[in-house]
């Protein structure tokens, strides 16, 4: 992290969606796939995203995470 909210954000952003384009490549129908995220302005695009390929989308923050931390879990389910 580099202290910047915004820069972090996208750097965040562009990581998941290489892992998701790797998972696009690899998951088998009914996969799950596993990411963090940044609850940041572009969430719902990211969201949109996995919608699109998966039937289960969910976003948890884990309990174990610091209450000032925007980052959060996201679980999609059923691989298209």
């Amino acid at each position: 992290m580099t202290g910047l909210p915004d820069f972090d954000e996208y750097i965040q952003a562009q990581l998941l969606l290489a892992a998701f384009n790797i998972a696009t490549n690899v998951l088998a129908p009914g996969g799950t796939f596993l990411g963090k995220l940044f609850c940041g302005k572009d969430v719902a695009v990211l969201l949109s995203l996995l919608q699109l390929f998966f039937k289960q989308v969910t976003v948890a923050k884990p309990r174990t995470s610091r209450n000032s931390s925007i980052g959060t879990g996201n679980m999609s389910n059923l691989f298209q």
